[in-house]
Parts: C-alpha cells; structure tokens; sequence
C-alpha cells in the first residue's frame, strides 16, 4: 500500500508490452492479470463487491496460477445467476482458493480439480470451494469449523481465520466457513 499504485500498474504495463514484443504471451498474461489484482486490492474502498466482482478477480489470480503450475489443474466455477449481483465482502474467496491451490494441488500427483460453486438457498447464499488434491485431515477440519485458530498453522490460520471472522462480521456468527 506503501507503492505508489501508479508506478506499479505503469511497471507492470511496460513488462506486458515487453514480453509481448519478445513474443512471451505467459508472462504478458500474467502481468496482466497481477494489475487486476492489485487494482481491485488497492483501488476503491468498498469493502463489499458484488460476487460477479470477486468471481473476476479469482479468476485473474487462478489464470497467474494455472501459468505457474503448468496446467497441473482445471478449474471448474459455477455460480448461479441469480446471486452475482449479490454483495459479499471483498476478498472473501480469494484466500481460501489460495489455500486449495497452494496446500491441496501443488503436492497432488496427477492432474488436480479446482471446484467453485455457489447457489441461492432460500434467502442465504452457499458457496464451496472445494479440490482433489491432498486432502486435509479431520483434526484441522473440525478446528476450522470451530474456529479453533490455533491449532492450525500459522502460515494457514490468518487467512482462513480472517475470511470466517468477515463473514460473522457482516452476517452473523451463526454463518462462517
């Protein structure tokens, strides 16, 4: 936050442009989608997007990683109609995909599946996030439905943690991952 965002989206333009000229469309790709990232983190101060909105940017952070990892995974994202125009807070799915790419796919071997679903139940929206990779083990499944922070890793918990105390935030605490 400290960068001038500026010279940030400037030095990523001139990387595109470089790597087009030099023919390197995955690096063109990638500083393409890093802007947009970093536009939608940095720029306007709405801290509740529409689901369309936060669909876009997963999709732009799961391009930069499907180019990392060499097309190790599919990805699959099926929201219904009905709810992208309905508000969620902002970066809400976005650290929980991350954890499915980095923690359950990068260590998978064979060919992994990234799942994003999300559906109207009567007045609540559900979404899931789910993958096949390594799998997670009971323990630290039932201590993220507990909210039970410390038993996760450090370098785990503070996303995970964040993204369930948001949502109680702003829904209630009977709702969260």
């Amino acid at each position: 936050a400290q960068i001038n965002p500026h010279f940030l989206y400037n030095t990523l333009d001139s990387i595109k442009w470089i790597a087009k000229m030099n023919n390197v469309e995955e690096i063109s790709t990638i500083a393409t989608h890093l802007a947009k990232l970093l536009r939608n983190t940095i720029n306007s101060g709405e801290e509740i997007v529409t689901v369309e909105e936060s669909i876009k940017v997963i999709k732009s952070y799961l391009l930069i990683q499907k180019i990392r990892y060499s097309e190790k995974f599919d990805i699959h994202i099926d929201i219904e109609e009905q709810i992208m125009q309905c508000k969620v807070p902002k970066l809400i799915f976005q650290p929980i995909v991350e954890n499915a790419t980095i923690h359950g796919l990068e260590s998978k071997v064979g060919h992994g599946m990234l799942s994003i679903k999300g559906i109207k139940q009567e007045e609540h929206m559900i979404f899931t996030i789910s993958d096949n990779g390594v799998g997670m083990d009971r323990e630290y499944v039932e201590a993220i439905q507990k909210g039970q922070y410390s038993h996760l890793q450090k370098s785990d918990s503070i996303g995970i943690q964040n993204v369930d105390r948001r949502i109680k935030l702003y829904y209630g605490i009977e709702y969260g991952l």
